[in-house]
Order: C-alpha cells, then sequence, then structure tokens
C-alpha cells in the first residue's frame, strides 16, 4: 500500500504534468526497493532533475518549470 500512497504523493506535487511524476514515483519505488538505498533514490532524482533542467534550458521549454 506505501508504494501507491508514495507514488500518488510524487504525483501529486507535480501538478499539470501530474501523469510523468507518477511513472516518476514509480520508478523511484522500483529503484528504491531494488537498492535499499536512500542516498542512490536521492542521486537518482537529482540526476533527473539536472537533465530536465538542460533539457528547459537549451530547448527553451519552459512551461515545465511553472
Amino acid at each position: 500500500m506505501s508504494f501507491g500512497v508514495v507514488a500518488l504523493l510524487f504525483a501529486s506535487e507535480h501538478g499539470p504534468y501530474w501523469d510523468v511524476g507518477l511513472v516518476a514515483g514509480v520508478l523511484f519505488n522500483l529503484w528504491m526497493i531494488r537498492t535499499k538505498s536512500l542516498g542512490d533514490l536521492m542521486l537518482a532524482h537529482g540526476i533527473t532533475n539536472l537533465c530536465l533542467s538542460g533539457y528547459v534550458i537549451v530547448g527553451g521549454k519552459w512551461e515545465y518549470w511553472l
């Protein structure tokens, strides 16, 4: 049950892009189950945000930073 609740909460934090947040929440949950390392999970989330930041800046997709 906690898997679903955490994924839904993660999705709810991503506003109109809740569907992408839900997919990311599920993937991050699976990563946590696999590695059992909060540090690895934080690193994965940081890398994801870094990649998104690069995409927004290079591609001019400013709508992703609401």
